[in-house]
C-alpha cells in the first residue's frame, strides 16, 4: 500500500494505539483462537503454529499495520447446502485476518457504542468484553440469550392478542457497506483510519468470482462474532424506532424480529414503518416470512408447549432425575411433533428433540435420523451429534453406512462433517471395525479428485489408513494440493503420520514447502520441523498434549495425535512419552499407529 505524509502525521498514531502487541496476543488467546478452532472447516494442524508462535506473530502483524503494509489474505471459500442443492458460499479467513478484524471491532465497542434497546440479540462467542446489548453478567452465552429471546416471544403471546413475525430479505447479502459505515459512524465516534481498515478488509474477504468488480454490497458470510456484530449494528435504527413506537415490546435475534401488538391495524403500521426504514438503507422485509399471528397461532408456530416440555426435560437431565415415564413422554411428544411440520419453528424444535435424545441415548430416534439427514441439510450436524452418543453397534454401523451411501453431496461441508464424525467417533480396531472402515474406502476414493473431497480423504486416511495408503493419497494427488494454499497446509500437517515410514520423503517435502511453498504451508512445515527436531517438551507443548480432560476417556483429537507423532520423532525419551500418552489416548486406531513405533 502506498502511504503519504498524512499516514505518518495522523493515522499511524491511532494504529499504534490500537494494535499493541499485548492486545493482539490477548485477543488471540481469549477470543480468536477458540473461534477459529470451532469453525465448520477445521485445520488439521489446529492452528498450532499460529498459537505457539503468537508472540512473534503479534509483533509482525503490528509492524505490518503500523508501517502501512498490511494485506488481507485470500479466505477459504466453501459451500453449505441450504435446500434442493442450493448452496450458500461461506468464507474462513486466515487466523491473522480474523485476529485483526476482532481487534478492530473490540476497539469500536470500547469507544462507547450504545445499543438503543436491550431487546436485540445476536449469537456471540464467550469472552469477557461486555458488548452494548449485554446484561450484567459476562457469562451470557448465546444459548442463554436464545432462551431469553424465546421467553420474550412466549410473553408477548400471553400479553398481546397479536404477534408480528418478520425478517429481512437475504439480509447479509443485501447489506450495503456504505450504509453500514454511515450507521456505525452515527452510533459511535471512531477514527477514520479504523473504519477504513475495517471496510478494506470486508471488501477483500468478500466473494468476488470471475474477475467481477466489487459491488460494495453484502457482508462476507463468515461465522465469526466480529462479522455478526456488524450485521447486528445495521439494524440499530430499527431497534430505536421499535423502542419508541412499540414501547420496546419487541425482540430481535439478528434479523428475526417479533413485535407484540394490540390489533392488526397496529401491526400493519409497524410493518409499514419498518419497511420504509429498511428501504432507505437498501433493505426490505421478507414478505414471504412476514405474518401477523393470533395467540393460538403463536402457540402452534412457536411450539410453545413443546419448548416448555423440553426445558423441563433439560433440567431433569442436568439434575439426573429423568424417569422412565419422562422417556416415554419424549417419544410420544416427538411422534406428535413430526406431524406439525408446517409450524414455523419446527426445525428448531426438532433439533432440540435430537439434542436431548442424544443425551439420554434414546435409540428409537435412530430410525428418524437417516431420512432427516438426507432430506434436511440443516439437520445434519445435529443428527451426527445425536449419533455420536451411541456405542459402535450394528444399528449405528448400518445407519452411518446408509448416510454415506445415500446422501448426495451438493456442498463441501456434508462430506466433511461425516468424516469428522467418523474420525472423532471411537471405532474399535478389530475385525468388525476394520470391515466397516474398509466398506467406506470406495466412497472416499470417488471423492479424491475434488478439493474438499481430497481434504476429507486426508482426515480419513490420516486416522484409518496404513502408512502406505496415506502416502499414496498424497503422492497421487500432488497436482491437486500443490497449487492450493489451504490443501498444501493440510497435507503438510498430516506428514508426522508417515515420518517413520519414509523419513527422507517427509524431510524433503518439509524443506520444499519451507523454501517454495505458500506462506501458510511453509509456516506449518517450519513448525513441524521444529517439533521433529525437539528433544524436550516445554510447558506449552506439554499442556497441549497432556491435558487432564482426556484421562477420563474423552476422545483425543486427531490434530493433537499428529503433533504428538511429530514430537516423538527424534525424542530420546520416546518410549517414556509413548507410555505417558497411553493414559490420555484410548482410541484403538491412534494407539495402533503409536505402538508401531515401539517395534
Amino acid at each position: 500500500m502506498n502511504i503519504t505524509k498524512r499516514f505518518e502525521l495522523q493515522r499511524k498514531k491511532v494504529l499504534e494505539k490500537v494494535f499493541t502487541k499485548k492486545r493482539l496476543i490477548d485477543t488471540w488467546r481469549k477470543i480468536v483462537k477458540k473461534q477459529m478452532r470451532s469453525l465448520d472447516i477445521n485445520d488439521i494442524h489446529d492452528y498450532y503454529d499460529f498459537n505457539y508462535n503468537i508472540e512473534t506473530i503479534a509483533e509482525h502483524i503490528k509492524y505490518e499495520i503500523i508501517e502501512g503494509r498490511f494485506q488481507t489474505d485470500k479466505p477459504l471459500i466453501y459451500k453449505l447446502e441450504k435446500k434442493f442443492g442450493i448452496c450458500r458460499h461461506l468464507m474462513i479467513p486466515t487466523p491473522k485476518d480474523a485476529l485483526v478484524f476482532q481487534v478492530l471491532i473490540d476497539y469500536i465497542i470500547e469507544q462507547g457504542l450504545e445499543q438503543p434497546s436491550k431487546k436485540a440479540f445476536f449469537s456471540r462467542d464467550r469472552h469477557d468484553l461486555k458488548l452494548p446489548h449485554q446484561h450484567d453478567t459476562s457469562d451470557y452465552t448465546w444459548r442463554e440469550k436464545w432462551k431469553s429471546f424465546q421467553k420474550q416471544i412466549f410473553k408477548f403471546s400471553e400479553t398481546y392478542p397479536y404477534l408480528v413475525v418478520t425478517d429481512v430479505t437475504n439480509y447479509f447479502d443485501n447489506i450495503g457497506l456504505k450504509e453500514l459505515r454511515h450507521i456505525v459512524s452515527g452510533y459511535v465516534r471512531v477514527e477514520e483510519v479504523i473504519l477504513d481498515l475495517l471496510f478494506k478488509m470486508i471488501e477483500e474477504l468478500s466473494w468476488k468470482p470471475d474477475y467481477l468488480p466489487y459491488s460494495y454490497k453484502g457482508l462476507p458470510t463468515i461465522n465469526l462474532e466480529a462479522i455478526r456484530f456488524l450485521a447486528h449494528i445495521m439494524l440499530f435504527e430499527l431497534d430505536e424506532y421499535l423502542k419508541k413506537d412499540a414501547n420496546d415490546n419487541f425482540v430481535r435475534w439478528m434479523d428475526d424480529i417479533n413485535i407484540g401488538c394490540n390489533d392488526k391495524m397496529e401491526a400493519k403500521k409497524f410493518l409499514g414503518s419498518m419497511n420504509d426504514i429498511l428501504k432507505s438503507r437498501g433493505l426490505a422485509l421478507n414478505l414471504a416470512k412476514t405474518n401477523i399471528y393470533s395467540q393460538d397461532e403463536v402457540k402452534y408456530h412457536f411450539l410453545v408447549d413443546e419448548n416448555l416440555f423440553i426445558n423441563e426435560i433439560e433440567k431433569k437431565i442436568k439434575n439426573n432425575s429423568l424417569t422412565k415415564n419422562d422417556r416415554q413422554q419424549i417419544n410420544i411428544l416427538f411422534r406428535k411433533h413430526l406431524k406439525n411440520v408446517s409450524s414455523q419453528n419446527w426445525d428448531k424444535v426438532t433439533k432440540r428433540f435430537f439434542t436431548i435424545a442424544g443425551k439420554i441415548k434414546a435409540e428409537n430416534f435412530i430410525k428418524y435420523a437417516k431420512e432427516l439427514f438426507i432430506s434436511r441439510p440443516n439437520f445434519r450436524q445435529h443428527i451426527l451429534y445425536f449419533l455420536s452418543n451411541f456405542n459402535f453397534t450394528k444399528k449405528i454401523i448400518d445407519t452411518i453406512y446408509s448416510l454415506y451411501h445415500n446422501v448426495e453431496f451438493y456442498d463441501d461441508l456434508t462430506l466433511f462433517i461425516l468424516t469428522k464424525f467418523l474420525v472423532d467417533y471411537k471405532i474399535p480396531n478389530n475385525n468388525k471395525g476394520q470391515i466397516f472402515i474398509n466398506s467406506l474406502k470406495g466412497r472416499y476414493i470417488n471423492e479424491q479428485t475434488n478439493k474438499f473431497g481430497f481434504y476429507c480423504n486426508l482426515w480419513f486416511y490420516g486416522k484409518y489408513g496404513e502408512d502406505n495408503e496415506l502416502l499414496t493419497l498424497i503422492e497421487n494427488n500432488r497436482d491437486i494440493w500443490i497449487k492450493d494454499s489451504f490443501l498444501s497446509r493440510q497435507v503438510i500437517a498430516t506428514l508426522p503420520r508417515v515420518y517413520f515410514f519414509k523419513k527422507d520423503y517427509v524431510d524433503n517435502l518439509l524443506e520444499e514447502q519451507i523454501a517454495n511453498g505458500f506462506p501458510n504451508s511453509a509456516f506449518v512445515a517450519k513448525n513441524i520441523k521444529n517439533l521433529i527436531l525437539r528433544i524436550s517438551l516445554d510447558k506449552k507443548i506439554n499442556s497441549y498434549l497432556f491435558n487432564e480432560v482426556y484421562k477420563n476417556g474423552k476422545q483425543y483429537p486427531f490434530y493433537k495425535f499428529l503433533i504428538f507423532m511429530a514430537m516423538i520423532s527424534n525424542n530420546p525419551n520416546k518410549d517414556q512419552l509413548i507410555e505417558k500418552i497411553k493414559n490420555y489416548i484410548s482410541d484403538e486406531w491412534y494407539l495402533y499407529h503409536i505402538m508401531k513405533l515401539e517395534k
